[in-house]
């Protein structure tokens, strides 16, 4: 394997385990509460942690989540029907 593709696979891996760690504490009792406290809905940690991964896995050190939150936010606040 390249020492490229070393990287990219290491990247993947470490935004999996990222993104699976994030889930679990959100899920958790804890995670709940303080998602309750902040009125946060426990989808959009999860599509948040989802999309924060990937940007991960894509090798980015930098990014500014807050427009696709925002846009997140606005998705989850709309009636499902």
């Amino acid at each position: 394997m390249s020492g490229y593709g070393y990287r990219e696979a290491v990247l993947q891996l470490d935004a999996a385990l990222w993104r699976k760690r994030v889930i679990f504490d959100a899920e958790s009792a804890e995670g709940r509460a303080a998602a309750d406290a902040h009125q946060v809905p426990i989808e959009l940690i999860v599509v948040a942690a989802a999309r924060i991964a990937g940007h991960i896995a894509r090798g980015e050190v930098e990014f500014c989540p807050a427009p696709g939150l925002v846009m997140l936010q606005k998705e989850n606040a709309a009636p499902h029907g």
